[in-house]
């Protein structure tokens, strides 16, 4: 029917368009046709709060460098000291990418929480099948690019 039946719209209290690392995400979900609002933290997904300027990005290739190296669970190397902010920190970036992972698993209906959502986000990266998804999303972008 294309009618959306789960959303969810996040603003971190920071203005950030995600779930904040740092401190509370004004949330609404819609849930079967009824919106809630409320208000999230780290704590609710198991995970310390961090400062933003821990994961504070650079340029887009070392973005990707930082993420393929949190998606293979560190067998990829990190970019060089020097390309990396002062106060950036990859435990501190780990946790962002798990906390907003595990609210798309929960508005998805795959985790029952959002700590549960932080498990299966974990354990998705442990196992390889995160990086085994992204090789294929990318793989598939570029047959795309081709047509």
């Amino acid at each position: 029917s294309g009618k959306v039946e789960r959303a969810l719209i996040v603003c971190g209290q920071e203005g950030l368009d995600e779930i904040s690392i740092a401190g509370g995400t004004w949330v609404w979900e819609l849930n079967g046709g009824t919106v809630t609002e409320s208000t999230i933290h780290p704590a609710l997904f198991g995970i310390e709060a961090k400062p933003l300027e821990n994961v504070v990005g650079s340029t887009p290739d070392v973005n990707a460098r930082i993420l393929m190296h949190l998606l293979s669970s560190g067998k990829e190397p990190l970019p060089p000291a020097d390309d990396l902010p002062p106060s950036f920190c990859i435990d501190a970036a780990r946790d962002y990418v798990l906390i907003n992972t595990a609210a798309l698993l929960k508005i998805a209906g795959l985790a029952t929480d959002w700590k549960d959502g932080v498990r299966l986000a974990r354990e998705s990266i442990e196992s390889g099948k995160a990086l085994e998804t992204l090789t294929t999303f990318r793989e598939w972008g570029k047959t795309q690019v081709a047509t």
